[in-house]
């Protein structure tokens, strides 16, 4: 895929767009049912497939870290979900609908207790690939935001690595 001026163009908005759209959702608010200032960093296999026509089918999961400053947690996260469109990867120019249910299994590192917990990454508009910020809700509410790094080089699916690199904090 060669890096044209348009395409450049369609990048940067999409980028202001989706930074705008982070925005406008708003601050993310504690929930107590979670632990507070949680901080995850993880690896994760990450398939995108074509389903019909502009909707594309997302599968992730893999493993890494979560730190709430305290506690350190082995982290393993596993989600499935869809979007509209993939970015730069198809006509559209930019991911829409981007909703993956997920489910985040910390184990303690020093205790060995196992927590898990379901959460959605989103985004009402978003990019791929390379960087597809996303909003982190839990229990229904916003809880954090992260962002998600795969296929660099431009490399849509199935060209290039299924690999991520997930980063997400919850407050």
């Amino acid at each position: 895929m060669r890096f044209t001026r348009g395409l450049a163009l369609r990048l940067s908005v999409a980028t202001v767009v989706t930074a705008v759209s982070l925005c406008v959702v708003g601050a993310p608010t504690a929930s107590a049912s979670l632990t507070p200032n949680l901080e995850c960093t993880t690896g994760a296999n990450l398939e995108v497939i074509n389903d019909i026509g502009n909707h594309w089918l997302w599968s992730l999961n893999g493993g890494g870290q979560c730190a709430d400053g305290n506690t350190t947690y082995q982290a393993q996260v596993a989600g499935t979900g869809t979007s509209t469109g993939l970015g730069l990867c198809d006509a559209s120019g930019v991911v829409t609908n981007l909703s993956i249910q997920v489910s985040l299994t910390l184990t303690n590192v020093v205790t060995g207790e196992i927590t898990t917990r379901l959460e959605k990454f989103s985004s009402p508009i978003t990019t791929f690939p390379i960087a597809t910020p996303f909003i982190v809700t839990g229990s229904g509410n916003t809880i954090g935001a992260g962002n998600l790094d795969t296929h660099i080089f431009l490399h849509c699916p199935p060209g290039g690595t299924p690999s991520a690199f997930l980063v997400w904090d919850q407050i």
